[in-house]
């Protein structure tokens, strides 16, 4: 699947103006608390329900793509109104979960 159309399948459940394609928007979430572990998601999304949180799961879980949830880079629990995830159309094992 092409990363354009990951999105666009991830804008149907969250809308377009949540989800992040763009490299000056990914590169914000490229790394956390630790700055040798970086990779540059191919996309985020910042769902805004917890039914949204949910549906994207299940998308990336039904396509195979790994994903990442990221707090707000506080250490702190995320709420679902924070919580980016970040998605990975590089193929890998159900197994598998992508690093940030």
């Amino acid at each position: 699947m092409s990363t354009r159309a990951l999105a666009d399948d991830l804008a149907a459940i969250v809308g377009s103006r949540h989800v992040r394609v763009a490299v000056a928007e990914r590169v914000t979430y490229a790394m956390d608390g630790l700055p040798t572990h970086r990779r540059l998601p191919d996309v985020v999304v910042l769902p805004g329900t917890r039914e949204e949180v949910i549906a994207v799961i299940r998308l990336l879980a039904a396509l195979g793509i790994p994903s990442v949830p990221r707090g707000a880079g506080t250490k702190k629990p995320p709420s679902v109104s924070s919580l980016p995830i970040f998605a990975s159309s590089f193929p890998t094992s159900k197994n598998t979960r992508a690093t940030g």
